[in-house]
């Protein structure tokens, strides 16, 4: 049980962390600040760390405890979770701030909508308390 808790955490801090790189962003469209820019960059290195670390702690710890979601409840929270990552890789790689901003700022907000979705239902599956 105690490894669940720890993929918990880890997504967690991937939340705080993509909230910090969302707050940076705004500051630094407000003020073109190159301070601003370059928080926003590490905020979004840590989160994209930070998201390969929780899913790899979640298929360790599916691996030694098994399964852990079933049917209906693992089927919703994959239809939030994998357009969430693919939609992250294409904002941190592909459509940065810096080459497509209007593009970047218009997918980040759904792209966070995606992941909260996807850490509800996940926390539900992590600690049980689906069926």
């Amino acid at each position: 049980m105690i490894g669940r808790w720890i993929v918990l955490l880890l997504f967690v801090f991937l939340g705080a962390t993509l909230f910090l790189t969302a707050l940076c962003g705004r500051k630094y469209a407000a003020t073109r600040d190159a301070r601003h820019c370059e928080s926003h960059m590490m905020c979004a290195t840590g989160a994209f760390i930070l998201m390969i670390a929780a899913i790899v702690s979640v298929e360790l710890t599916k691996l030694a405890q098994g399964s852990i979601g079933h049917g209906a409840v693992l089927a919703v929270h994959l239809l939030f979770a994998i357009p969430f990552f693919l939609l992250f890789l294409l904002v941190f790689f592909l459509l940065t701030g810096i080459r497509a901003p209007r593009y970047h700022r218009m997918l980040v907000y759904p792209c966070l909508a995606l992941f909260a979705a996807a850490f509800i239902i996940g926390a539900i599956m992590l600690l049980g308390v689906a069926p």
